[in-house]
């Protein structure tokens, strides 16, 4: 799956990102939950409940994450190359 941000929006202290996601596996389907997502957000919810496989007209989503007085990039926790 990559992730491309697409926008953000700001009030007060409070920050809406919109991250578009696509799905590169031509054999693998998702289904997207907000609860599964790790960081210091305050919420979040995807466009629709599944990414589908490459190729699909389902393979892309977008995920429009909600942070309180920090940017998306501190508020997520790194990942480290080969995490799945």
């Amino acid at each position: 799956v990559t992730t491309t941000p697409v926008a953000a929006w700001k009030l007060a202290s409070w920050t809406v990102t919109a991250v578009k996601l696509s799905n590169r596996d031509p054999s693998r389907a998702f289904e997207l939950d907000p609860r599964w997502l790790q960081g210091d957000l305050y919420g979040a919810t995807f466009m629709h409940p599944t990414l589908g496989r490459r190729g699909s007209v389902e393979d892309t989503t977008t995920v429009f994450i909600v942070t309180n007085g920090q940017s998306l990039a501190k508020a997520l926790p790194l990942s480290q190359r080969g995490d799945s």
